[in-house]
């Protein structure tokens, strides 16, 4: 998604940082279900009946993109659609 130059979806500093930990423990998930409520957040668990974790729609994924952006620097920051 950063190599794309993707922007979307994002969180603001608060909210990234609360991902964050709430995710830690589940980064080496590997069910589908988990993957699905930290990646897409609660309205997606609900909406498939999994358990919400408290995070903000699309979480995960915005975390994600978040920290390729930060670690690739500015060649991918820089770059937009």
């Amino acid at each position: 998604m950063a190599a794309a130059g993707c922007a979307r979806p994002a969180l603001d500093a608060e909210d990234l940082s609360y991902t964050r930990e709430v995710i830690a423990e589940y980064r080496d998930a590997r069910d589908r279900r988990t993957n699905i409520e930290c990646l897409f957040g609660d309205p997606a668990a609900r909406g498939l009946g999994f358990t919400p974790r408290g995070l903000s729609p699309w979480a995960g994924l915005a975390l994600a993109l978040h920290d390729a952006r930060v670690s690739a620097g500015p060649a991918v920051v820089g770059h937009s659609r």
